[in-house]
């Protein structure tokens, strides 16, 4: 298989460069996105076992949550694939397609705020321990440098394209990024200071932007603000 970021994909993806090739029409521009999204597919593969394993093994509901969070990322990332190759097989727009697609990415934010909320609230007033997870911090690490640039190069083909759902996808690659950060900063106290409410409470810090954008997704309004 093609590497889905090799070429000039590449160098726009790593250094977040506009697309600037004027002549891309827009099958070019799909296949752009297919490719990211095959990236994205791979790459989601191995962080949620990852992390679901190191979150599991280290009692932590930070990690595990942004396991499960990458789960979400891959099934939003398979349907997204199967509706760019679908237009590029056929050339048209199923918007009723687009519109159940929306809302299912839009119940997969919901579905993970609640874990996280109950999860989270029962880890912080039990007063669960985690444990120091090296590979927890590694992955989210990892995760934290390359999910922003992920989003931003769905976010410019999508608005590119004007399809929401890439847009929609490109958001919750943002959230990703952004239970990454939160991930790793909790990981990091509890493993470096012994402060054990900081997993708990760096879970609880993606509830909102992941309540957000799915009621966005709902509505069939979601943007990915800077």
């Amino acid at each position: 298989m093609r590497d889905p970021l090799d070429g000039n994909d590449a160098g726009d993806f790593i250094s977040g460069a506009p697309l600037q090739d004027p002549a891309d029409d827009t099958s070019a521009l799909k296949r752009k996105a297919v490719r990211l999204e095959l990236f994205t597919i791979a790459w989601m593969a191995v962080e949620s076992v990852g992390a679901v394993t190191a979150g599991v093994l280290a009692h932590s509901i930070a990690l595990t949550g942004f396991g499960l969070d990458s789960m979400l990322e891959l099934l939003s990332a398979l349907l997204v694939l199967r509706r760019l190759r679908a237009e590029l097989r056929d050339g048209t727009t199923d918007e009723h397609s687009e519109r159940r697609a929306l809302r299912a990415i839009a119940v997969s934010f919901f579905v993970l705020s609640l874990y996280v909320l109950v999860e989270s609230s029962a880890h912080l007033f039990g007063h669960q321990v985690p444990e120091a997870s090296l590979l927890g911090i590694v992955i989210t690490a990892l995760a934290l440098v390359v999910m922003p640039l992920l989003s931003r190069a769905k976010q410019r083909i999508g608005e590119r394209l004007e399809n929401r759902l890439i847009i929609a996808d490109a958001a919750e690659t943002k959230v990703c990024a952004l239970l990454s950060l939160a991930t790793v900063v909790g990981v990091l106290l509890y493993s470096r200071f012994g402060w054990w409410w900081a997993d708990p409470l760096a879970s609880l810090a993606i509830v909102y932007f992941a309540m957000r954008e799915g009621l966005e997704a709902w509505g069939g309004e979601l943007v990915c603000d800077d």
